[in-house]
């Protein structure tokens, strides 16, 4: 699946929303972020916070939260069929 329409938006100094669709195929997806170059931290699909993280769907969106606003975060797209 190739991800379309990626927008960042929700833009504040401890957190920001991601979402895209993959109108070919539904997906799971989650971003992985961290403040080193391993990341470490995981934000999967907003739907699925308190549900099954194995959902799959072909509209996106998750949020990043709890940033530290001096920080400078690398961030990865993961996507899975």
């Amino acid at each position: 699946a190739v991800p379309k329409e990626v927008k960042i938006t929700n833009l504040f100094d401890t957190s920001f929303s991601v979402s895209f669709v993959t109108p070919d195929s539904p997906v799971t997806a989650a971003v992985s972020y961290g403040a080193t170059s391993s990341l470490g931290s995981t934000a999967t699909d907003d739907r699925v916070q308190a549900g099954n993280s194995q959902d799959r769907f072909t509209t996106h969106h998750m949020t990043v939260r709890f940033l530290k606003p001096s920080a400078i975060y690398g961030a990865a797209l993961l996507m899975s069929g």
